[in-house]
């Protein structure tokens, strides 16, 4: 079995996966969670798994889960921009993991050309040609982040 995590700036996500490609199970925690409260509910199934592979934005962050999986005896494996994905990117060492991630798991399900929606710390849009070819996309501040700047920026919108 493998264990995923995909490591942002906001949350961490991990899922449990066979050879399926839909998850077994899968958690979330704030990015920073403590070890103790991170793997009360991994611990039952990281028997179970060898490898743990990592997609992140924050590499402190991915540096600390490391350290711990690693103790519990997991291999771990970064996926990369330069690992090996089923498009060609333009934009080499330009774009981050989690959007070359989430154009691969739109490939294995529908066929190009393709718009790749993704909502986190960001809300992000990744283009995919015709001839599987990564063309670009566009970054906006996520819900909270914009919430955030309205809140500062304007006399009327309140903080919470």
């Amino acid at each position: 079995m493998l264990l995923a995590c995909d490591l942002g700036n906001s949350t961490t996500k991990f899922a449990l996966f066979s050879s399926e490609i839909q998850p077994m199970a899968h958690w979330s925690f704030p990015t920073g969670t403590d070890p103790e409260t991170l793997l009360a509910p991994l611990s039952p199934h990281l028997s179970e798994c060898s490898t743990i592979a990592f997609a992140s934005v924050n590499p402190p962050e991915e540096q600390r889960l490391k350290k711990i999986f690693q103790e519990k005896n997991l291999r771990c494996w970064d996926v990369s921009v330069n690992s090996p994905f089923s498009f060609t990117n333009r934009y080499q060492g330009l774009v981050g993991v989690d959007r070359l991630c989430a154009c691969e798991a739109a490939l294995f399900f529908h066929q190009p050309p393709l718009t790749v929606f993704s909502f986190g710390s960001a809300l992000v849009a990744s283009v995919i040609n015709e001839e599987k070819e990564f063309i670009g996309g566009w970054i906006f501040p996520g819900m909270r982040m914009a919430w955030d700047a309205l809140s500062e920026k304007t006399a009327l919108i309140p903080s919470f």
